[in-house]
């Protein structure tokens, strides 16, 4: 929940920080417990921390260089086996009602970063490079499928609590966990198993900080363990927001400790805040404990001058503790009860990332992604995908005539996207399934139980392919490897699955087709030369990774037809070689080229390149692409 100034503060308290070797603590636990050692990781904070490391040197302006950053994951993974420690990470995997704005408000800020981003890429393209601070669209959530794919063992929240609170409650849970993996001091104030600070860890080494709760209130605070979340509170965290508080901490200060220079006053602040803070808590003598309404409203009267606010302390103390109960989110229908199991199940343990939040929420969101405000923002171009989906997950469509909606439901979607108020979110309702009968001779369209339970795997990838309503014919569909299916799918609904017309140009295409015939090494994409970033390829690369996310939900609707794994970006994509062939097709326009010069690529090439475009105004027999590719060649030339 981020307590203002804490890491700050407590770094400062050298003998609470203690360099500590991850195999020795392992051991010490193996000796005790006579089980293997496990460190729960924060999902979140390992994503961005693995990504940004310099020595992995993972440019964020491309789109994502997924194939390396899977690498660098396995790495990770590998180094903590051969020191004996299993490695379980916990994700977000709901949003709960008092993050809501706080969700909102970074969204905001986000965004207009973006926009900036995007004007220094037509004044300073290097520069534009360094300052992208933004991680490749769906990351994060990509990242639990790669490790699912590197059998690691993965969670995500399904409790209206913060993921810090559900993963102290799982490490407390499991005597397994010896440790908790995170860059997060929030987890100082929990009492849970100790915590290792992420941010200082050695990968060579296997060392790091561990933060010490105990040293850091006996011997720094002076209070007792169980009243770190009051002074969390009354220091300003996600849910007691630091600027409500401003009043008090600038009473507690006075006017002396503005005399200091700039360049020390925010550390001595911090720490006349600190000291004083816990002082008021020994003279008061509180305890820190949510269900004593009167304490709560002498600290509201202390604190805020009036007694109201006990409200918001009451929910930042109860935030902190993990024996609260509280409940998985139920759902408020006639659904079946085998569907509602299998969907919390499948939700806990990341092998679907949608489906829980709509079927118990009825919610959608989805942050902003690194595109140009001045295009059709990918969140529209895939709607009516989503909406498709709604239709299944919800039977909505008469099972004699899908083209009728009968059930309609309502999903309140977020997405951040310009000049739209995530405040107020978007209703939106099923589209029909258009294309079901065309394909399924007639017969009904499945309820949700029985396409997970009954139908077969071809009668499931009629049902997906009706969802994604691309031009291309379904009997060429079912011709498609799965490493080139998503691919061929996303791009082919570019062209033709939207009314407005396709969203890439020929030449895009050929580049999004050549780039997955690669097949490149993680070593060789390392060694690929930065590429001149062009703000059409930034965009590009961004619609097509949030093609793949509307792909997913259509897979997980649909029971998966084809592996989750079959889906991610680093079999079929990445950022970094897309930008590469893209920037060097802008002066030489070639097949030869972008196939590397290697006559199986080329062959590949002219293969894949019909199969894409089927149906659609780019397909060989309507467009002539020597126009467009300068060394095309004619079926009857190859």
């Amino acid at each position: 929940m981020g307590v203002k100034f804490l890491a700050t503060h407590f770094e400062s308290c050298h003998d609470a920080c203690k360099k500590v070797s991850i195999q020795e603590l392992a051991d010490q636990h193996r000796r005790i417990y006579k089980s293997q050692p496990v460190i729960v990781a924060d999902g979140t904070h390992i994503v961005s921390w693995l990504y940004y490391k310099k020595e992995f040197s993972l440019e964020r302006i491309y789109g994502g260089q997924w194939l390396q950053f899977v690498t660098i994951l396995k790495n990770f993974q590998r180094e903590l086996e051969e020191i004996g420690v299993k490695l379980v990470i916990i994700f977000d995997g709901t949003m709960y009602a008092s993050k809501k704005q706080l969700w909102i408000q970074r969204r905001e800020e986000n965004a207009r970063n973006i926009t900036s981003l995007f004007d220094l890429m037509l004044q300073n393209n290097k520069e534009a490079i360094k300052k992208c601070q933004d991680l490749p669209n769906s990351l994060k959530i990509l990242t639990r499928i790669a490790f699912i794919e590197l059998n690691v063992e993965v969670h995500q929240t399904n409790k209206e609590v913060d993921p810090d609170n559900f993963i102290a409650e799982y490490a407390n849970n499991n005597d397994d966990v010896f440790a908790i993996l995170s860059s997060d001091t929030d987890f100082i104030i929990y009492d849970t198993k100790p915590q290792l600070c992420l941010f200082h860890l050695d990968l060579n080494s296997m060392q790091t900080i561990l933060y010490d709760r105990r040293c850091f209130v006996e011997r720094y605070l002076f209070i007792q363990v169980k009243q770190l979340p009051l002074f969390a509170c009354l220091m300003g965290n996600d849910i007691v927001p630091f600027e409500v508080l401003k009043p008090f901490h600038e009473r507690l200060l006075g006017q002396k400790s503005y005399t200091v220079s700039k360049s020390t006053k925010k550390k001595r602040n911090t720490a006349v805040i600190v000291r004083k803070i816990c002082e008021l808590i020994r003279f008061k003598r509180w305890t820190g404990d949510f269900t004593r309404r009167g304490e709560l409203e002498d600290i509201s009267e202390q604190v805020f001058h009036q007694k109201y606010e006990a409200d918001l302390l009451y929910e930042g103390l109860k935030a902190y503790s993990t024996h609260s109960s509280v409940p998985m989110l139920t759902i408020n229908s006639d659904a079946d009860s085998e569907l509602v199991k299998e969907v919390n199940e499948r939700h806990f343990n990341c092998k679907t990332i949608y489906l829980y939040n709509l079927f118990f929420k009825k919610e959608y969101a989805s942050q902003e992604a690194l595109e140009d405000g001045s295009k059709l923002p990918s969140a529209l171009v895939y709607r009516e995908i989503r909406q498709r989906c709604y239709g299944v997950l919800f039977n909505c469509y008469n099972p004699m005539n899908p083209i009728i909606i009968e059930n309609s439901v309502v999903i309140k979607e977020r997405c951040a996207y310009k000049n739209n108020n995530l405040n107020e979110p978007e209703l939106i309702q099923p589209l029909p399934l258009k294309a079901f009968q065309s394909v399924c001779n007639g017969s009904h369209v499945p309820r949700i139980q029985d396409l997970w339970f009954k139908c077969t795997k071809e009668e499931k990838l009629k049902v997906f392919w009706c969802i994604l309503q691309i031009p291309m014919d379904f009997n060429i569909f079912m011709t498609l490897p799965e490493d080139q299916l998503v691919l061929s799918c996303i791009v082919n609904y570019l062209i033709g699955g939207l009314n407005s017309g396709p969203l890439l140009e020929p030449l895009e295409v050929a580049v999004f087709i050549a780039q997955a015939l690669w097949k490149p090494t993680a070593k060789r994409l390392k060694e690929l030369p930065l590429p001149f970033v062009h703000t059409t390829a930034v965009n590009l690369s961004t619609l097509f990774v949030s093609g793949i996310m509307a792909i997913l939900m259509a897979l997980e609707t649909c029971d998966f037809p084809i592996p989750a794994t079959s889906a991610m970006p680093w079999h079929f994509f990445d950022g970094k070689l897309f930008h590469f062939l893209y920037d060097e097709a802008q002066s030489n326009p070639s097949v030869q080229k972008l196939c590397k010069d290697q006559d199986q690529l080329v062959k590949e090439f002219y293969k894949l390149l019909p199969l894409v475009t089927n149906n659609t105004v780019y397909a060989v027999d309507k467009l002539n692409w020597k126009d467009i590719l300068n060394d095309f060649k004619d079926s009857s030339e190859h």
